[in-house]
């Protein structure tokens, strides 16, 4: 039988190689941004706000967008969505007054800042079988919330651990547009706040925690990585189909440390029946 030193060793392993694996493509963005870290931070929250159904049109935005230029409108949400949602795609069929008025601010900027030849398709954006509640033009209202109010993104992740103060932040609510519709010219039954509590803890663990992990490797600094592993400890874990496996197998799930490091061996080595590389696989063959 799995004594619970096999278990943890076994969870222990499979999260340092989970997170390893996550640096690698931090690892690619880094070095085709000359090792911007402010950049590639972006760029990633940008590609998690998509999250699995819109993740690489929102990391094609990221990289139309740069960070440089809507910093320089910090505190002017307005202009920060007007940049994002014209950048997007979506300010060209118009449905009513309010993305009229984002068209004209973004025909602008676009033309001072030279970007509208780098604006991408409408079509990359995916709305079929999502909730509104997932629509990409929502996700996008609230990642424009979340630039304006946040001085530096990696910053914002690198120097807070505390889990709670992440999760307010990053759970702001967007413009007063945005609590009201779902899409333009599409009002909601009720107020829309900022990302659900699912969302944030997805984008704390796909952003904050690689994030930490991926410098801890480039500076060869192991605090980081126990920041990381601090978060993810503090964090409630996640509920699928392969957590429930687990929980069903009589596994004990009590963070997301745990949960990250699951999926991964199950992923990896249950899937590709790795037993004999699993210390839990080789304490039950033994038996």
């Amino acid at each position: 039988e799995a004594t619970e030193l096999n278990k943890i060793s076994m969870l222990d392993n499979a999260l340092a190689r989970r997170l390893n694996s996550k640096t690698e493509f931090i690892k690619e963005r880094l070095a085709a941004t000359n090792f911007d870290w402010e950049e590639v931070a972006y760029q990633i929250l940008g590609k998690n706000y998509g999250f699995k159904l819109n993740a690489d049109a929102f990391l094609h935005l990221a990289e139309v967008l740069p960070l440089k230029i809507l910093q320089k409108h910090r505190g002017n949400l307005f202009q920060i969505e007007a940049l994002c949602f014209g950048q997007a795609g979506f300010l060209e069929e118009i449905k009513d007054e309010y993305q009229t008025k984002l068209k004209e601010e973004y025909t602008f900027l676009a033309k001072k800042y030279g970007i509208e030849s780098k604006k991408i398709n409408k079509q990359e954006w995916r709305f079929l079988r999502t909730r509104p509640s997932n629509f990409p033009t929502l996700r996008i209202a609230q990642f424009a919330s979340l630039i304006n109010s946040t001085p530096s993104i990696f910053s914002f992740f690198k120097d807070n651990v505390d889990p709670k103060f992440l999760s307010i932040t990053l759970s702001n609510p967007p413009s007063e547009y945005w609590q009201e519709h779902y899409d333009f010219g599409k009002k909601s039954a009720k107020k829309n706040k900022g990302l659900g509590i699912s969302s944030v803890y997805n984008v704390l663990i796909n952003t904050g925690v690689n994030l930490l992990a991926a410098y801890s490797d480039a500076t060869n600094n192991r605090i980081f990585f126990e920041q990381a592993v601090e978060v993810l400890e503090h964090l409630k874990p996640e509920d699928n189909h392969i957590t429930r496996k687990w929980a069903d197998l009589g596994i004990e799930i009590n963070s997301a440390f745990d949960s990250q490091a699951l999926i991964e061996q199950y992923n990896n080595y249950c899937c590709l029946k790795k037993c004999l590389s699993c210390s839990i696989g080789v304490a039950y063959l033994k038996n």
